[in-house]
């Protein structure tokens, strides 16, 4: 009888035979369940384990070890997830023992079907080699931001200030991550290796390159006007949109953000702060988004309008 999880199957047969107070218990065998097996006689978990002859299929026998009162060896053995009801817990809750392919399973690969034979092992979380080195899943986090001439970037309790050329920013990042200047270098540190401390890692070193990018050159959104009678044009220092309404739409910026128009269907957004400049964008294009069968509304320099395939084109594919 095929047996969806032959891993929990194994410790399933141990867990009854203990229960059963048996000296020893059978299991089928594979290369995968002989490694375990070795690993558990390593460990002092089980007294030896063989392989009995004559059977009709190969099977692996287990010496169970009871030490005083009958006591097992093995306690504590449960299962966690049931069918049905899948239970999570973090990373750093599962102790870390290896799993890779047993040795010589067989993978496809490449056109034709061919397979190629690689050779791997079972391993416990108590030994040493160079494949129990952990990914670093961060990319981004782990780069250092140069700092350019001209900058300045002052460490503080909770947040960097950034001087530059075009002016100052203040950039407040979570507390659970570390922030240091180091030979002209920004390096941002996580205190773990869990979930929510690799997203900061990330986040954090985005952010305070993105402030540094903004005190040196700045950042600038454009906007275009598509329809016919659409146009815009400056107020003071903001802007005023007429865009097929029965009424006009004015804009103003907030304070560190600046609105230039360009002819009369070019608005350019520009400011050191990336989240500002950003959201102004965002909301000057809210005000008429663009439609692509029409061709009217604002849309971004450059944006790509995508069109819905028609029901001729769906009936072909």
């Amino acid at each position: 009888m095929p047996v969806s999880d032959p891993i929990a199957d194994m410790l399933t047969r141990i867990r009854n035979a203990i229960q059963m107070r048996r000296d020893s218990v059978m299991v089928p065998h594979s290369k995968m369940k002989l490694a375990i097996a070795r690993i558990l006689k390593e460990e002092g978990f089980i007294r030896d384990f063989d392989m009995p002859r004559g059977q009709l299929h190969p099977t692996l026998r287990l010496h169970l070890i009871y030490r005083e009162r009958r006591e097992p060896a093995i306690s504590g053995l449960k299962r966690v997830s049931k069918p049905g009801l899948r239970v999570y817990v973090g990373g750093g809750e599962i102790p870390r023992v290896l799993y890779p392919r047993p040795a010589g399973s067989w993978r496809a690969s490449g056109r034709g079907g061919k397979k190629s034979e690689e050779s791997c092992s079972v391993m416990s979380g108590d030994q040493e080699g160079p494949a129990k080195e952990r990914r670093t899943l961060s990319r981004i986090g782990r780069k250092p931001i140069p700092i350019p001439s001209g900058v300045e970037v002052e460490p503080l309790v909770g947040g960097v200030t950034v001087k530059g050329p075009r002016g100052t920013l203040t950039q407040n990042y979570h507390p659970e991550v570390t922030v240091k200047v180091e030979d002209g270098m920004v390096l941002v540190e996580r205190l773990s290796t869990n979930k929510f401390h690799h997203a900061l890692h990330g986040l954090t070193r985005s952010l305070i390159a993105n402030a540094i990018t903004g005190v040196t050159d700045g950042y600038t959104k454009t906007l275009e006007l598509m329809g016919v009678g659409y146009r815009v044009q400056a107020a003071g220092d903001g802007i005023i949109l007429n865009v097929g309404y029965s009424h006009t739409v004015e804009i103003h910026p907030p304070d560190g953000v600046t609105m230039a128009v360009e002819g009369n269907n070019r608005v350019h957004v520009s400011g050191i702060n990336k989240q500002q400049v950003g959201s102004l964008a965002a909301q000057v294009r809210r005000v008429r988004p663009p439609n692509p069968y029409k061709e009217k509304g604002i849309r971004y320099a450059g944006e790509v309008l995508h069109f819905k395939p028609g029901k001729a084109a769906a009936r072909k594919a």
